[in-house]
Order: structure tokens, then sequence, then C-alpha cells
């Protein structure tokens, strides 16, 4: 059986993207594009889109990850995810003009990247890399054709890249939960355990309990080190 098929036949998909109405709309629009395939599921979370990438129950086919996602980098989770694995090739998508991020996901992990409004391109891409092949990147599609760089940008398949990416795995973070990060974000704004448990209605020491399991799994000595560790690699 082609890894890049279910066992069914078909081909499964997943999306990432903070837009509650971008994820409707992939989800009308792309099985169309892509025929006989089927949404496993669709989130708007980084760290859930990573855990279920990574579990074979879960693990789609083909990931269509966006590239901006709010507070966390499309980029970022990317490179977290084909790191760690060599299934499920990861088509990069956006609003924005494709030479914004065409670099930075090859560099990621992608095998490829589209604009969300061209649905030609989308669906030849889809196509593509279904079939674990990768999206030749067309300099046309918007940047600048004076830049003789943005042309050599080349995407590699799942499995080259992630021979590449997995020598990283020293230097990434292990995974904090959605609510390990909700505390560290909004400590790192000034909040207090008191003030958090009253606003959130839990008490304090479920708020400590998530602080400490972040201090843990980022390897810091105090609550303020683990902030700092994590806005670091937030930004990076």
């Amino acid at each position: 059986m082609n890894e890049h098929e279910h066992h069914d036949g078909g081909t499964t998909l997943a999306a990432v993207d903070n837009d509650a109405m971008t994820l409707m709309a992939l989800q009308a629009i792309t099985p169309k594009l892509l025929p006989g395939s089927r949404f496993l599921w669709t989130t708007d979370s980084p760290n859930t889109a990573v855990r279920n990438t990574l579990n074979p129950m879960t693990r789609p086919n083909v990931l269509l990850m966006d590239m901006s996602l709010g507070r966390d980098s499309g980029i970022t989770v990317c490179r977290r995810i084909r790191s760690r694995t060599p299934h499920t090739p990861i088509l990069a998508v956006t609003s924005f003009p494709l030479h914004l991020y065409a670099r930075s996901a090859a560099e990621a992990g992608a095998q490829g990247i589209v604009s969300k409004s061209d649905m030609p391109a989308l669906a030849k891409a889809l196509r593509l890399v279904a079939d674990g092949g990768t999206v030749t990147y067309d300099d046309g599609t918007g940047p600048d054709p004076m830049s003789a760089s943005d042309t050599e940008i080349t995407f590699e398949t799942a499995e080259t890249a992630h021979r590449r990416l997995a020598t990283d795995l020293s230097q990434d973070l292990p995974l904090l939960t959605d609510k390990e990060i909700e505390v560290l974000e909004m400590m790192s704004r000034g909040y207090t355990f008191e003030r958090l448990a009253k606003e959130w209605h839990i008490s304090s020491s479920t708020i400590r309990t998530h602080a400490h399991r972040a201090e843990k799994k980022l390897g810091a000595a105090t609550l303020a080190q683990a902030i700092a560790i994590w806005m670091s690699e937030e930004r990076a």
C-alpha cells in the first residue's frame, strides 16, 4: 500500500488555521479539488496539530499549514512536525504573497506553498503532495522578478526534509500543552496566579501546576526563566 494512500483508497486531509471561516471553506472546497479525499480534523491550535500529526491514529496523508497563526508561526509548527517524522507531507498555504514565506517554508520542511485564493494551483498542489511529490515554486506568483535568489527555492520531499531536520531535534523545545502556553503568555504580560485564577474561575493551585509543568518541560529553574525561554522560541 502506498504510504500516501489511506486504507480505503482515499486521501485523508487535515488543516491548521487560526481563522474559523477559512477552516470551514477548506473543508468544503478541498475535497472537491482532490476527489475522494476527506478531512480527518481541523484545528486552530499548533500544539494539537503537532500531536495529531505525530499520532499514527490521527495522522493525515496531507496537512495544510497556514503560515500565519496569530502569535504562533506556521513555520515553527512545520519544523516541529517535520523534524520528528518523515510522514505526512505538509502543504503551506497563505493569503499573503507567496514570496514572504516560500523560502522559510522550504527550510522548515514543507513540500510546497500555494495561495489560498488560487484554486487551480491549490488543486494541482494537493495532487502532487498527496502523491509524495513537491510543488515547484513559481517565481511569477509573487517574488520580485529582479531578485535572483527567489528563483533558487527548492522544496524537498517529506523524507528528505526529515533527514535534514532530524539533527535539529536536540535544539527543539518540548511541546507544551495549550494551557501551559496560555499561562506563560499571561504571566509574561504581568498576570499573577491569583489574577488568572479569578479570571479563569479555577484555583490558583491549578494555575501553579500548569506553570510548574511548563518550567520542568523547558528545563527552567524559575518561572521567569521559563517565560524567557518560551518567548525566545516563539520569536525564533
